[in-house]
C-alpha cells in the first residue's frame, strides 16, 4: 500500500473533565506519548505532527519524537472550539502535500495499526471524504428521553417516532432495537482536499470503522482513566511499548 498519509494529534490545554489529561501519567509516560509511539511504530504514517495551544505539550511531543509541533491560538483552542477551526489551521500552517490525514486522539491510547491500515484501506476503496472510528453503543438512544421544558417533571422519547409494529422503542429489549452506533475518539481519517471544498472536518461521504474492545476504552471522565490504570496495572490490556526514557521537565518532574 502506497504511503500517503500523515498522523495529525491535536492536544488542547485545558481539559475540564479530566485534568491535565493530555499529559497525565500512565504507566509512567504521558498519556499523548503513546498516541506519537503508535504512530511511530506504524508503516501507514509518513510524518507526525502535534498541534497545540501548549508550549509545555510541544515539549513533550517533541521529546517523544513527533516530527513538528504547530502552535495554534488560545481563541480556538478552547472547550467549545469546533475541530474545523483547528484543522483548517494545521493545513494553513504546515506543507501537507499528502492525500489523506489521520487524525490520532489522545483519550484513545488503544488503537491499532491493523484498525488504522484496515480503515484506511476502506476509505480508498470507497473514494469517500472520511472513515471514523465507531462503536456500537450500550446505552441506545431510543431508550433515552427529555424533560419537556426546564423545571416539568413530563418527559418525551428523545427518538421519535417510536412506536414500530406496536411496540415503542423504550419498552423493547435491547436486542430488538435497530443497530447503533457511536463515533469514538480513537481515530478519524480525512482526504485533504474534502476538508477544503466541504469546510467541514468529516466531507460529505462518511464511513464507518467499527472498533472492539480494547479499542474502544477512552478516557473522557475520571473513573475512566482510573480504570485504564488499573487494567494496565493488572496486565490486563498493554498500551504500546515506549523505548525511551520518560519525560522530565526543567523541574526534575515527569
Amino acid at each position: 500500500m502506497e504511503i500517503k498519509l500523515d498522523a495529525v494529534i491535536p492536544a488542547r490545554s485545558g481539559s475540564q473533565r479530566v485534568k491535565n489529561k493530555n499529559i497525565r501519567l500512565l504507566a509512567g509516560h504521558p498519556l499523548i506519548a503513546y498516541s506519537i509511539v503508535l504512530a511511530q511504530q506504524s508503516s501507514i504514517f509518513d510524518k507526525i505532527y502535534c498541534t497545540t495551544d501548549s508550549p509545555l505539550i510541544g515539549e513533550i511531543a517533541n521529546w517523544y519524537g513527533c516530527d513538528e509541533v504547530i502552535y495554534r491560538p488560545e481563541s480556538i483552542s478552547t472547550s467549545l472550539s469546533p475541530d474545523i477551526d483547528w484543522i483548517e489551521h494545521f493545513l494553513s500552517h504546515t506543507k501537507i502535500n499528502h492525500e489523506y490525514f489521520s487524525i490520532l486522539r489522545i483519550t484513545s491510547p488503544l488503537k491499532s495499526e491493523s484498525s488504522l491500515i484496515s480503515a484506511f484501506t476502506a476509505l480508498q476503496n470507497e473514494n469517500a471524504d472520511s472513515i471514523r472510528a465507531v462503536t456500537k453503543v450500550r446505552e441506545h438512544p431510543g431508550k433515552m428521553w427529555q424533560f419537556t421544558k426546564k423545571g416539568s417533571f413530563e418527559m418525551t422519547p428523545l427518538l421519535v417516532p417510536q412506536i414500530q409494529n406496536g411496540v415503542a422503542w423504550h419498552a423493547r429489549q435491547y436486542q430488538d432495537l435497530p443497530e447503533v452506533y457511536l463515533q469514538t475518539s480513537s481515530f478519524e481519517i480525512i482526504r485533504t482536499k474534502s476538508v477544503q471544498k466541504f469546510k467541514t472536518r468529516e466531507g460529505r461521504k462518511i464511513l464507518g470503522f467499527p472498533l472492539t474492545y480494547p479499542e474502544t476504552l477512552t478516557i473522557d471522565y475520571e473513573d475512566e482513566f482510573w480504570k485504564l490504570e488499573m487494567l494496565v496495572k493488572d496486565k490486563l490490556i498493554a498500551l504500546p511499548e515506549i523505548r525511551i526514557d520518560p519525560y522530565v521537565n526543567k523541574h526534575g518532574e515527569n
